[in-house]
This record gives C-alpha cells, structure tokens and sequence, in this order.
C-alpha cells in the first residue's frame, strides 16, 4: 500500500507545474524566483490519493524537455541526482 501511494503522489505531482516550476527556478534559470500555482484545494488534496486509471498506470512519457538539465542534454538511462 504504501509503495502504490508513493506512485500515485510521484505520478500526480509531477504533472503539476509547480514541480516543472521548481526545478526552472532553482535549476535551470538559477533564479530562486519560483511562480507557485495557488495553494491546491482539499478537493484537489484528496485527488491526489484516489486509485488510479489504467491510462496513469502506463509508463511515463518523457520528452525533449524533460531530457535536459540546464542546456546540457543528458541521454536516456542517465540519471542525475
């Protein structure tokens, strides 16, 4: 249970823009200038932890955009922490 719950958070709030937002601000740009979406809803809260759909149990999809670091290009099977 707990492992799904991770998952389900992980999955969920990096599709939010405030995750994107972060790593512009304190990665990418350098900035420490985030622009934070509103506070989220208690609705929106207890979405989070709702069971999934078969289509958010799919692998995720990444794109170009994720495969950069800064203007450094990094190659798929790399990871950075």
């Amino acid at each position: 249970d707990c492992i799904r719950t991770e998952w389900r958070l992980a999955r969920r709030l990096f599709a939010r823009n405030d995750f994107h937002e972060g790593v512009r601000a304190f990665e990418i740009d350098k900035d420490g200038a985030p622009k934070w979406d509103p506070l989220p809803s208690r609705d929106e809260i207890s979405s989070l932890f709702r069971p999934m759909g078969e289509t958010e149990l799919l692998p995720l999809e990444l794109t170009q955009k994720h495969l950069q670091v800064g203007h450094q290009k990094i190659s798929k099977g790399e990871i950075r922490v």
